[in-house]
């Protein structure tokens, strides 16, 4: 019944990090890192006929960036531009999907 997107995954690299100890924090991010592979995999495979060459190259990029990512990421610039990429690529997704420029008419 319509498109479900959680976000919630995208917390920690949004954030850049838990404030959990490093030990904790890296086995975390490895799980965190695994679950924003996840979602985009099933936001792209789930639409992918409604999807366009570009949007489906770009959500093809973020998830090759986020499996050769290290753990952490050394710079938090460099964190924060993924997870911008990361929500603008949901949001074009969600935005192909539910066709919301029909409802601002």
């Amino acid at each position: 019944m319509g498109l479900v997107v959680e976000l919630a995954p995208f917390r920690n690299l949004l954030l850049g990090g838990t404030g959990m100890c490093p030990e904790m924090e890296s086995e975390m991010d490895k799980q965190s890192r695994a679950n924003h592979i996840a979602v985009l995999k099933k936001l792209r495979d789930a639409h992918r006929s409604q999807l366009d060459d570009g949007d489906l190259s770009e959500l093809d990029s973020l998830i090759k960036e986020l499996e050769k990512a290290p753990s952490g990421f050394q710079n938090n610039a460099d964190a924060a531009l993924l997870a911008m990429r990361v929500l603008e690529a949901v949001a074009r997704v969600i935005h192909v999907v539910t066709n919301l420029s029909d409802w601002f008419k």
